[in-house]
């Protein structure tokens, strides 16, 4: 017998599926927030392999594409990865591989030497302005 629950059982403690993910993302980013909240000093020493999985860097891709995200400070833009050898697919293998090997190496944040690169957003909870971050579109191709 089979210790691996159905989704009807976790949808029975309240899990209710993101409508813009796969039903199994949306499973995993709520049972990491759940035992994220229940405890609070727990450490995720072994999330790489849930984060190179192809459904998850999909899914992740699919939100970046739909925020029509700006090139980050390596210059790439969702344009040039769509169309240049092996397109989408190719950067999400070389991203699962980068992950899976603990090579990948988030880039650093776009900023310009007179300070921000971009005026100040207002914060979505009225918290008061912030300034954007143009992270690399692979640092952002994550959930």
């Amino acid at each position: 017998m089979s210790d691996r629950r159905s989704i009807t059982d976790w949808e029975a403690e309240g899990f209710v599926a993101e409508a813009d993910l796969p039903v199994r993302v949306s499973l995993l980013r709520w049972k990491l927030g759940r035992k994220a909240k229940q405890e609070p000093r727990y450490r995720f020493y072994t999330l790489f392999d849930r984060v190179y999985r192809r459904d998850v860097l999909e899914a992740a891709w699919r939100r970046v594409r739909q925020n029509e995200g700006a090139p980050g400070v390596d210059g790439v833009s969702l344009h040039a990865i769509e169309t240049g050898p092996g397109g989408v697919a190719a950067f999400l293998d070389g991203l699962a591989e980068a992950l899976r090997t603990r090579t990948y190496r988030p880039q650093p944040r776009l900023h310009s030497e007179a300070g921000w690169s971009a005026p100040p957003v207002g914060h979505s909870d009225g918290a008061g302005p912030r300034r954007p971050n143009g992270g690399a579109v692979g640092d952002r191709t994550d959930l």
